[in-house]
């Protein structure tokens, strides 16, 4: 059985998606026979791996490599593998020298890194350029590797409907910019699209979730889930859908659902806009510069464009087909093997 340590976190500041796909990797390992533990720091990310009945192991300074070294000395550990955006080239280099393997999970290409394996599948990873640390370098890139969960795996064909009659709000885990409740208020003020059935999701490290329920009860066309156990059945159920940049746009890329885009944070702006550009999204830019013009416009556009909207769907689904887990684990397991 080999021994696996993957080190990420994530809190309401950041969201929890570098601990999602983790947790998507992890419980591919663990049905191959793999014993996968986990190091974070976060409550918020403890709770997610502590529901999915992973060992973990809390440790404070998570992010300085002589913490790390310590919790795993004289273990004999087959692989570690880590993802967070905090990394330096030092942190990854001294870690190495403490384990079997070492493997990166990369979207932003932003230092050669010292590690065995490394994983983008980002819709920028094809276009990566990676210089390797040595010419035994696996790098796994491109979308066909992204660490989407296993409800998101070969999906059917969508169906688009000629009216658009539910719409998705979802900006992942986490909101600490509060955008979910300003949205709500601009869709709201725009009669045109009182019609809609508005699905809001709030994630497990939201905050003021009172807010978006106090609201959702003046308004009786609004539904809130909170922490759904299956994103895959309200994005299928969607027409159409307004998402933060990140890895939920692979999910509505795999489920073919017509996505406008916002960005949270400059990191997700290359990404973006190559999902864009292969006419796999539409993007309303930085939430900060979306008032209630640009928003309820490019609904009412989108609801009214039935060939816009078939045309993202397929080219979604054309990109995504969620079986990048099971692509990056076989590697994992032939790369640990073959030594």
């Amino acid at each position: 059985m080999d021994k696996i340590v993957v080190i990420t976190d994530g809190n309401t500041q950041i969201g929890l998606g570098h601990v999602y796909r983790c947790l998507t990797l992890a419980r591919e390992l663990r049905k191959r026979n793999c014993h996968v533990s986990f190091f974070t720091k976060s409550q918020e990310a403890i709770s997610k791996i502590e529901n999915e009945n992973f060992s973990l192991t809390r440790i404070e300074n998570i992010w300085d490599s002589e913490h790390i070294i310590n919790a795993i000395r004289n273990k004999l550990i087959d692989l570690i593998i880590i993802d967070s955006y905090i990394v330096s080239f030092e942190y990854l280099q001294d870690i190495k020298n403490h384990t079997k393997k070492i493997m990166y999970i990369d979207d932003l290409v932003k230092f050669r890194y010292p590690v065995d394996i490394i994983v983008n599948g980002s819709a920028l990873g094809d276009y990566a350029d990676y210089y390797k640390y040595d010419t035994q370098q696996l790098v796994l890139s491109g979308v066909k590797y992204n660490l989407l969960r296993e409800e998101f795996r070969d999906l059917p064909i969508r169906n688009i409907n000629n009216q658009v009659r539910r719409l998705l709000l979802t900006n992942g885990g986490a909101d600490p910019n509060f955008i979910t409740k300003k949205f709500l208020e601009f869709i709201c003020n725009e009669k045109r699209l009182m019609e809609l059935v508005i699905c809001v999701v709030v994630g497990n490290a939201f905050m003021r979730k009172e807010e978006i329920y106090d609201f959702a009860k003046k308004n009786g066309n609004i539904e809130v889930i909170d922490a759904p156990k299956r994103m895959s059945e309200l994005m299928l159920k969607s027409d159409i859908a307004i998402s933060a940049g990140g890895t939920t746009l692979y999910e509505l890329c795999a489920t073919g659902t017509p996505t406008i885009a916002y960005l949270t944070s400059e990191t997700q702006r290359a990404i973006v806009d190559k999902m864009k550009e292969t006419n796999c999204l539409e993007c309303i830019g930085m939430y900060s510069q979306v008032d209630e013009h640009i928003l309820n416009n490019s609904i009412l556009k989108l609801s009214k464009g039935y060939e816009q909207r078939e045309k993202l769907s397929k080219a979604g689904q054309s990109l995504v087909d969620g079986r990048g887990a099971i692509r990056v684990v076989n590697e994992i397991l032939y790369t640990l093997n073959k030594d």
